[in-house]
């Protein structure tokens, strides 16, 4: 009886095939669940923004000038405003692409949003806005 001392080319070769087949399939799964998970985290930084804006709102009677009016409590306040100490929110998140999140008062309406990969309005897939309602 012989032993063999070793693999052959074919048995080599069969085996990365299969490996490649694998990653194939497996990778673009991989990839889409990332994308949507940075989707899911930038809808809901939206919400939480929103949230305290709308908090902010009903405090001033106006939304805030930038979203970093949310962060501290104004340095001047009415008697009959009462504000939350320590502002609305810890910090302004950034989106999950590292830029901040878009945002603009429009008298009693506002626009907030993510640009998405791209950094530029528009898009598709991942490259797409998301955008918070407005009220």
């Amino acid at each position: 009886m012989t032993m063999r001392a070793g693999y052959t080319l074919l048995e080599i070769l069969l085996v990365l095939v299969l490996l490649g087949l694998v990653a194939a399939l497996a990778v673009p799964r991989l990839l889409g669940g990332a994308a949507r998970a940075r989707r899911a985290r930038a809808t809901s930084d939206l919400q939480t923004l929103a949230q305290a804006l709308e908090r902010y709102r009903l405090d001033a009677g106006a939304y805030p000038a930038s979203l970093d009016a949310l962060t501290a409590t104004p340095a001047v306040v009415s008697g009959s405003v009462h504000w939350r100490a320590g502002g609305y929110l810890e910090r302004v998140p950034h989106d999950p692409w590292g830029t901040a999140y878009v945002y603009a008062r429009r008298d009693d309406r506002y626009v907030l949003r993510s640009l998405g990969a791209d950094h530029a309005p528009g898009g598709e897939g991942e490259d797409a806005d998301v955008d918070a309602h407005e009220p």
